[in-house]
């Protein structure tokens, strides 16, 4: 799995690749999101923004699971990096949703301060950043689960030619 995430970029002989702990192709389960994000009994406002959060990690699971597993690029060792994606997505989102509500500075009773949702999503938005990276989701990590095809490191020949 490494090898197909990263690549190859120091061009080493493929029966010295073939070591170390291989991970079966096998789909990973589902998590249950209440047990991943539980709410607080009694607390409405607070189950109600679970409740969105919980529909936004199912939403992005089931975006991004299929997809990489018809690849078979999942083994069951790669639930928790879904599950940590699904989740930095939900609370993206939520975050954004926050900034939409009440704006980027925040009136208190001790004046005006940054929403602390800017804080958080900028967080969540560095998780997705290394989540998307390890699970091959951006364009560039895509790029080099092909293994750079059609790229010619030598493109503009040697600096010191």
């Amino acid at each position: 799995m490494q090898l197909i995430r990263e690549g190859n970029p120091g061009k080493r002989a493929k029966r010295d690749l073939v070591r170390g702990l291989v991970a079966r192709a096998e789909t990973p389960v589902e998590p249950r999101w209440g047990d991943v994000l539980p709410s607080v009994p009694g607390d409405q406002k607070q189950q109600a923004r679970v409740k969105r959060l919980r529909g936004w990690a199912a939403e992005a699971w089931a975006e991004v699971v299929p997809g990489l597993d018809a690849a078979g690029l999942l083994a069951r060792a790669d639930r928790q990096i879904l599950i940590d994606h699904c989740v930095a997505w939900a609370m993206a989102r939520e975050s954004y949703r926050e900034i939409a509500h009440l704006g980027v500075i925040a009136k208190t009773s001790s004046g005006l301060v940054r929403n602390p949702a800017v804080t958080v999503l900028a967080q969540q938005r560095d998780r997705l950043k290394h989540t998307t990276q390890h699970l091959g989701l951006s364009p560039l990590a895509r790029d080099a689960l092909k293994g750079g095809e059609g790229q010619d490191d030598d493109e503009f020949g040697d600096v010191f030619d």
